[in-house]
Formats: C-alpha cells, sequence, structure tokens
C-alpha cells in the first residue's frame, strides 16, 4: 500500500537521516549504494547531475561539515529502499526520492553551486599546469 507524505514529514525524515549521515556508517552506506541506486532509480538529466554533485560536495574533505549532514541526509533517503513510497514500487517509488534531494537543493544550492564552481577552477588550473 502506497503511503502519502507531507513535506513536514519529510523534514522529519531528513533530520534523522542527518544525524546518521554524520557517522562513517551512514557514509558507507553512501558510498555502498548510490551508483546502484542511480542506476537503479533510472535517475537521469539534471536530477542525475544534482545527485553526483551532492555526493562528490559530501565527499569532499575540505568542504564545510554542516551542509554535509543535510546533504548526506538526502543521499541516505535516496540509497535507503524502505522510505515513505518504498523504492519496490517502480518509478512511483523514487517519487519521494526525488522530492527529498529537491527539497535539500533548494536550501544547499548556493552552497553546491559555489562548490561547483571551486572544482571547476581546480580542474582547470591542474589542466592548465599540465
Amino acid at each position: 500500500m502506497l503511503t502519502t507524505f507531507t513535506p513536514e514529514q519529510l523534514r522529519q525524515q531528513l533530520c534523522v537521516y542527518s544525524s546518521q549521515a554524520a557517522t562513517s556508517d551512514g557514509r558507507r552506506t553512501i558510498a555502498a549504494n548510490i551508483e546502484a541506486t542511480i542506476r537503479r532509480s533510472k535517475i537521469a538529466g539534471a536530477l542525475l547531475d544534482k545527485v553526483r554533485l551532492m555526493y562528490a560536495y559530501v565527499r569532499d574533505p575540505h568542504e564545510s561539515v554542516k551542509p554535509k549532514l543535510l546533504i548526506g541526509a538526502a543521499l541516505l533517503y535516496l540509497v535507503t529502499p524502505a522510505d515513505f513510497i518504498p523504492d519496490w514500487f517502480g518509478l512511483v517509488g523514487f517519487v519521494d526520492d526525488a522530492a527529498a534531494i529537491m527539497y535539500v537543493w533548494n536550501r544547499t544550492a548556493d552552497v553546491l553551486l559555489n562548490y561547483e564552481k571551486r572544482r571547476a577552477g581546480r580542474s582547470t588550473s591542474v589542466t592548465d599546469a599540465v
């Protein structure tokens, strides 16, 4: 049976996952499952780009921890199959996952877009040096 969820319930669940994202187990869960989850969910386009940038940010040891907790929470939500709409319901099961990603993206977009620019600058610097 599909359940409905409210934005407030999603926010509360992300708070729970935020605590887990702060742990080494939470980070391992994300790392071990992110690529398989992306393939299984058929995430594509702009949403895929956002998920990949979020994952890169969470993995970067030079970035601030506070945004990592919220971003990590969204990634944990994505890789956890049993959430508000379980992932085994096919494409419908990823609607809440997309909602979680976009909820967090909207709250961290400035941080993530600045990070993306810095990353692009670093890769350009390395290419120029070669």
